[in-house]
């Protein structure tokens, strides 16, 4: 393990309301009720580590452990087209343990298995002015909470020049994933799909940054909401939320997911300060995707679109703040934090948009 293919990531939440314990290991905030003066205490703790990032090796590892405790999650029913007057609130407490040992070909191409087995409950949310989940859908599979283990194998080719803030080069990705309750889940599903991120740099200070993301789930009615497809919000994360930055996390849920997104990234001021590259960037970004519960669908058809513009400083190879404000069909939402350190392809590193439209973000094409 050298310092050039290892990392240890650390993920802090970073919001308006939060309140943080030891740094970049364990946070929490506290949710007042409108009634009786209670408070809802959410919990977050996110360990992750990773060595042979750069594939210098014939081998890379990722363990990451999750602990959760989130009174501020909304869930509008399933399909393309729920209700935004159907929002209801809901806690989801989950745990769950991550590895992934990939196989290194060489330096682009790799084959990985992943491992991941989790628990959830969900309970009653924090917000009383918000109706609580069990009160309009109350047979809602999966409302209960349950347990999976999934096994996920994947191929992928990356050519960036960059683990971290990629400026040119291709990240494609193909994957599948399975989960069966004669190895200890609560419910039996399959998952399969792709993503494709391409950079492509103009001069020295504006890059564009695609990416594309497909993701069939034929499992009918069988999946726990909590495991299905889920686009909205901020954070990027395969197989478990896409970027729709003009609405809430997980804003729209079903069993397919199509989303593309484009940024347009422009570097307007750089300097060396105290020996550190110092960059402030505007990024631009339009994006528009949709989710489907029959796996015939049009993905190009209902798209939500959704257009804004972001705002990032970065100290190489650190980004240390961002703001990013999206315009989509119910309106603006702005999302905004900061990235504590490397360990990973800097995807968001925390959650939720909040009743505020407040949450956190990095950009959606990492």
């Amino acid at each position: 393990m050298t310092r050039a293919t290892s990392a240890v990531s650390w993920r802090p939440i970073s919001t308006p309301i939060a309140r943080s314990g030891r740094a970049g290991t364990f946070a929490t905030w506290r949710i007042p009720r409108r009634t009786g003066g209670q408070e809802t205490i959410a919990r977050k703790i996110d360990l992750d580590y990773q060595t042979g990032r750069e594939h210098k090796h014939w081998w890379s590892f990722e363990g990451r452990f999750y602990f959760e405790h989130d009174p501020t999650e909304r869930f509008y029913g399933l399909g393309n087209h729920s209700h935004k007057g159907n929002q209801t609130n809901y806690t989801t407490k989950q745990i769950y343990g991550e590895a992934i040992l990939g196989w290194n070909i060489n330096e682009k191409i790799q084959i990985s298995l992943m491992e991941r087995p989790r628990y959830v409950r969900i309970g009653a949310g924090g917000f009383k002015s918000v109706p609580d989940i069990s009160a309009l859908f109350p047979h809602q599979k999966g409302i209960s909470g349950g347990s999976e283990l999934l096994s996920q194998l994947m191929i992928q080719y990356d050519s960036r020049d960059s683990v971290d803030i990629p400026r040119s080069g291709t990240l494609a990705r193909l994957y599948y994933g399975i989960a069966d309750r004669h190895f200890g889940s609560s419910v039996s599903y399959n998952r399969f799909g792709g993503e494709l991120r391409e950079y492509y740099t103009v001069g020295k200070r504006i890059t564009f940054a695609g990416h594309v993301f497909n993701e069939y789930e034929p499992a009918g009615n069988e999946m726990p909401f909590w495991s299905q497809a889920r686009l909205g919000g901020q954070e990027s994360l395969l197989t478990d939320q896409e970027t729709l930055r003009g609405y809430g996390a997980g804003r729209y849920i079903d069993n397919n997911l199509f989303v593309m997104n484009v940024e347009m990234r422009t570097r307007v001021w750089e300097k060396k300060i105290f020996g550190t590259h110092g960059i402030l960037e505007l990024a631009p970004f339009a994006e528009a995707g949709r989710v489907a519960h029959r796996m015939g669908y049009n993905p190009f058809v209902d798209l939500h679109p959704v257009g804004g513009i972001g705002f990032r400083g970065i100290a190489e190879p650190f980004v240390v703040g961002f703001v990013d404000i999206g315009w989509g069909g119910q309106g603006a939402a702005v999302f905004s934090g900061k990235q504590g350190g490397r360990g990973g392809p800097l995807h968001p590193v925390a959650r939720k948009r909040l009743r505020c439209r407040r949450g956190i973000a990095y950009s959606v094409i990492d």
